[in-house]
C-alpha cells in the first residue's frame, strides 16, 4: 500500500491508575483527524475511538504492547502500557504498518514525558489538551509518511518487539460485553449509541463509516 492510503487516525497518552483498588484511566491529551469519514458520522466516529481508547487502557497488561480490533468497527488500537501506567494508544486503518504504529507510540512517550516529566502522575482527571504542538507534529510526520521516511523508521523497529495481535472480546472480563460496556459508557453521546446499534442491527457498520 501506498503511504497515502494508509490512515492514521489518533494518538492518545493516558494515565492508568488504581482508585479503591479498581484499574481507571484519564485521558492527558490526543490528537485524531476523522476527515476521511463521511461528515455525518464524524462525531459518533471520535465518541468511538475515545470509547475505545478508554476500554482498552485499563484491560492491556503494564509493561505490553498489543495491536487490537474491534467487532464491525474498521480500526485497530495499537497500544503500549509502560510499567509506571503512562500509556499511549494509536488508532490507525487495517492498512497501517503495525510497527510503524508502535515507532509513533514510543517517540510520542518520549516527547511527552521531555515536556511534563513526571508530573503527569499527579494527573487524576481527564485533560481536555487537543494537538499540542508536539503531539501534532509527530501525528502530521507519521500521518503521511513519505517513502524514505518509512524506510528510515525501519531502521527503529528492532526496539519493537513483542507486539500481541488480540480482539477486544478477548479481553473483556466474564459477564461483560461491548454492547454493555458501550451502553455505560460516558464517552458516547445517545444519538452515537443509536447510530451504533442500528449499524450492527443491519450489519452494516463498516459501510456506514
Amino acid at each position: 500500500k501506498k503511504a497515502k492510503d494508509m490512515k492514521l487516525y489518533m494518538v492518545s497518552l493516558w494515565h492508568q491508575l488504581s482508585v479503591n483498588g479498581e484499574l481507571q484511566s484519564v485521558k492527558l491529551c490526543h490528537c485524531m483527524d476523522v476527515s476521511s469519514f463521511r461528515f455525518f458520522t464524524r462525531s459518533t466516529i471520535n465518541e468511538h475511538m475515545v470509547f475505545g481508547c478508554r476500554t482498552l487502557s485499563t484491560r492491556v497488561e503494564k509493561g505490553t504492547k498489543q495491536s487490537i480490533t474491534l467487532k464491525d468497527v474498521p480500526v485497530i488500537f495499537h497500544i503500549y502500557v509502560r510499567g509506571d501506567g503512562l500509556l499511549c494508544i494509536a488508532v490507525t486503518d487495517n492498512e497501517y504498518p503495525v510497527r510503524v504504529a508502535f515507532v509513533l507510540i514510543q517517540r510520542s512517550i518520549e516527547e511527552f514525558e521531555s515536556r511534563v516529566q513526571g508530573r503527569w502522575k499527579q494527573i487524576t482527571k481527564d485533560q481536555t489538551s487537543a494537538d499540542p504542538p508536539f503531539l501534532k507534529a509527530l501525528f502530521d510526520e507519521f500521518q503521511n509518511p513519505r517513502a524514505d521516511k518509512l524506510q528510515n523508521i525501519q531502521c527503529q523497529l528492532d526496539d519493537i518487539k513483542g507486539i500481541m495481535h488480540q480482539n477486544i472480546e478477548s479481553l473483556i472480563e466474564r459477564g461483560e460485553s461491548l454492547d454493555s460496556l458501550l451502553e455505560k459508557s460516558t464517552d458516547i453521546s445517545n444519538s452515537s449509541k443509536q447510530f451504533y446499534k442500528q449499524a450492527r442491527k443491519a450489519n452494516s457498520c463498516c459501510r456506514s463509516w
